[in-house]
C-alpha cells in the first residue's frame, strides 16, 4: 500500500465516522423535538394562546401531556363521566385563551405555564376506579370537594375559585346526612340546603334555598356570583389546585 492510498482511506475513515457521529447526534435530538411538539397541528393555530404554546418547548409538552390525560381519562370513564370530562376540557381551553390575554408577564407563558400544570396535575389525579356513596375527594377545574364519614354522617368540605381572575372564592364546611337517594347539608342560619348525590361516576353538587322561606338569592358560600354546583369528577388523594 503505497501513501497516497493509505491517505485516501484514512480521509474516507474521518469522514464514515463524522457522518455516524452526526447522525447518532441528530438521532439523540429527534425524541426531544418531538416531545415539544402540541397536541395541535401549529400549522394551523388559531388563537394567541395557541401561538404561544407552538413558540415555547415547555408549554407544548405540557399541552401534549394534557391531551394524552385526557384521552386515556376520557376512555377510561362511564358515559356520564365522559361527558363531565369533555364540557370540564372545553371550559379548560376557554379558560386557556383569557389566562394568555390577561397575563403580561413574558408574553403570557408564564400564565399559561401555571395553568397548564396544575391541569396535568388535575388530570392525572382523576380516579376512574369504581366508587359507592360520595365519600372521597371531587373536583373540576373551578372546585375540589372533599366528603368523609363521620359518626353516622357526612362531613362536607368544598374549596373553589374563579380559574381565570380568581374574582371569586368559594368556602363551605357542612354535614350532611342521607334522605333517598341524597344527602343533604341544611344549613339553618342561611337558610340554604347543599345537596349531594351520586350521577354515574360523578358527585353532583346543588346549593340551593331551604324550603319555601329559604334564601333564593346568591349563594353566601361565594363572593361575586360564584356557585358550588356542578358535577364532581372523582380525584385520589390530595390533588393540587
Amino acid at each position: 500500500m503505497n501513501a497516497t492510498t493509505s491517505a485516501r482511506r484514512c480521509g474516507w475513515t474521518f469522514r464514515f465516522r463524522r457522518t455516524v457521529a452526526l447522525a447518532a447526534t441528530l438521532a439523540a435530538l429527534l425524541p426531544s423535538a418531538q416531545a415539544a411538539s402540541p397536541s395541535f397541528d401549529c400549522k394551523r393555530a388559531q388563537t394567541p394562546s395557541e401561538r404561544a404554546i407552538c413558540a415555547q418547548p415547555q408549554l407544548a409538552r405540557q399541552d401534549a401531556r394534557i391531551a394524552g390525560l385526557y384521552r386515556q381519562r376520557r376512555q377510561a370513564l362511564d358515559a356520564t363521566g365522559r361527558e363531565a370530562l369533555a364540557r370540564d376540557q372545553r371550559y379548560f381551553l376557554y379558560v386557556r385563551d383569557r389566562v394568555h390575554a390577561l397575563t403580561t408577564d413574558d408574553g403570557g407563558v408564564a400564565g399559561l405555564e401555571r395553568l397548564q400544570r396544575r391541569r396535568i396535575e388535575f388530570l392525572e389525579a382523576i380516579d376512574t376506579s369504581p366508587r359507592r356513596g360520595p365519600a372521597g375527594r371531587w373536583g373540576n377545574l373551578e372546585s375540589q370537594a372533599q366528603v368523609e364519614a363521620r359518626d353516622g354522617r357526612w362531613q362536607l368540605v368544598v374549596s373553589g375559585a374563579e380559574p381565570i381572575t380568581a374574582r371569586w372564592l368559594c368556602e363551605y364546611d357542612g354535614t350532611a346526612i342521607a334522605r333517598g337517594d341524597r344527602w343533604q347539608a341544611d344549613d339553618a342560619e342561611y337558610r340554604r340546603r347543599v345537596s349531594l348525590r351520586r350521577d354515574g361516576a360523578l358527585l353532583a353538587l346543588e346549593d340551593g334555598p331551604l324550603g319555601a322561606d329559604g334564601d333564593r338569592g346568591a349563594t353566601p358560600y361565594c363572593g361575586a356570583n360564584g356557585s358550588l354546583d356542578g358535577a364532581y369528577l372523582p380525584l385520589r388523594g390530595a390533588a393540587a389546585r
